[in-house]
């Protein structure tokens, strides 16, 4: 895996990497971190140090991993995924034997977090018509469950 995709990033980041001395170590590690999808421990790996090595260097010169960034760049939308997923999951028996608090508590944290993902507010003023048609039909079930 390594080698084939250390092939697609730019020619200069692939001599860096393998020059593998002292002097070359910390622009091949941030640029690997840039550049690439490699986790800490495949840079560590191909620049020849220890995995703390790469964290330390990331960390001294703050820099983020590309799939750190990509996810908080997407993040919105996997929570979204997350939440489609945990609502279809939700059946009537599941809902009757649940505590009610509990569940109530769940979805209102879920939908407060998908909102100030897309920054929008999360005061109770006029919420309800934002709230996706799923959601709403499970809160209907819940209400007439308390009731």
């Amino acid at each position: 895996m390594g080698r084939r995709n250390l092939q697609t990033l730019p020619e200069d980041i692939r001599l860096e990497v393998g020059k593998r001395n002292k002097a070359t170590r910390v622009p091949a590690i941030l640029s690997l971190a840039e550049h690439s999808d490699y986790t800490k421990s495949e840079i560590a790996r191909m620049v020849g140090v220890k995995p703390a090595t790469v964290s330390e260097c990331l960390r001294r010169y703050n820099v983020k991993l590309k799939k750190s960034i990509e996810f908080k760049r997407h993040k919105s939308i996997i929570l979204n995924g997350v939440q489609e997923r945990i609502v279809s999951k939700i059946t009537d028996s599941k809902i009757d034997d649940a505590n009610l608090q509990s569940t109530i508590s769940s979805l209102k944290m879920l939908h407060e977090m998908e909102r100030l993902e897309n920054n929008q507010s999360t005061s109770n003023v006029a919420v309800k018509s934002d709230i996706p048609e799923a959601l709403l039909q499970i809160t209907d079930r819940i209400v007439r469950r308390a009731e």
